[in-house]
């Protein structure tokens, strides 16, 4: 091959790798589809429901011996609120049904405070609070996993502290048992730009804004059952759940073979309590 045809063959080459990236870029092209993050709330009573118990307080350590009141504080505390916990749940399920061979997981933990001097005034200092919380399975004897939080006081006052290491507490509550739940949803892909507009807007969080595009783009095509999920979607994470639930109950009309329409629509109404 002489030099002149494969300088030709190069430039052909470059002009389809151009022609190829073009086309992919373009928009509605092998794009990654958008994804909007739905908060949900959960049933307060569908982990006390389930067969999972409710964890016993172990050991609470300190770093230092004058630390030793504050790690019993947060344990006393601890323990009142799981105490409570464990009661809704036997309320909630007989002691019959209940798991005879299962042990609760065991709440260990490690307290540390540092006193750090504030650099704009010598005389006062700020508390930093550090709580390690660990769940150990007895079960097994190992430990499950560990998280770490941390809070802090400007008040070196015994008042002050308790306060912040109450709210570590509560944190660490929600955290076992959380009152809601995030899902991600990807968005699909509908006929007209303005269901492009929409979903661009979405993945901006203006989701009034794509709910508007949205519904332009179904009053351009009424039989796109993907702007239809997309709008009920953004009215999901405006929380207006009526109007989600009209517009995924309209795009399983036009399309009953679509998994996530169906998946959408239920969702909705159990957080409505509507009848399925």
């Amino acid at each position: 091959m002489t030099e002149k045809n494969q300088k030709s063959l190069y430039i052909s080459y470059l002009f389809y790798l151009a022609l190829v990236t073009s086309i992919v870029s373009w928009p509605g092209c092998a794009q990654k589809p958008t994804v909007i993050h739905l908060t949900r709330p959960l049933d307060p009573d569908y982990q006390l429901k389930s067969g999972v118990l409710v964890p016993t307080v172990g050991q609470f350590h300190s770093d230092h011996p004058e630390n030793t009141s504050y790690a019993r504080y947060i344990r006393d505390y601890l323990d009142r609120r799981l105490t409570a916990k464990r009661q809704q749940k036997h309320d909630s399920v007989p002691p019959a049904n209940s798991a005879t061979d299962a042990q609760p997981l065991q709440i260990n933990a490690m307290v540390k405070l540092l006193r750090v001097p504030d650099p704009t005034d010598p005389d006062n200092v700020a508390i930093h609070t550090e709580v390690v919380f660990t769940q150990y399975d007895p079960k097994s004897d190992s430990n499950r996993q560990s998280i770490i939080l941390r809070g802090k006081t400007s008040e070196d006052e015994q008042a002050a502290i308790q306060a912040v290491l109450r709210k570590t507490v509560d944190f660490f509550m929600n955290q076992m048992f959380p009152q809601k739940i995030t899902i991600a949803c990807p968005m699909a892909r509908g006929k007209s730009r303005y269901d492009r507009l929409g979903r661009r807007a979405a993945d901006h969080a203006d989701f009034e804004q794509a709910f508007q595009y949205f519904r332009k783009a179904v009053d351009e095509y009424p039989d796109d059952h993907a702007a239809l999920y997309n709008a009920g979607l953004v009215s999901e994470a405006l929380l207006n759940y009526p109007r989600a639930l009209k517009y995924y109950q309209r795009a399983l009309n036009l399309s009953n073979d679509v998994p996530q329409y169906y998946i959408s629509l239920h969702r909705v109404r159990d957080i409505l309590g509507a009848p399925f």
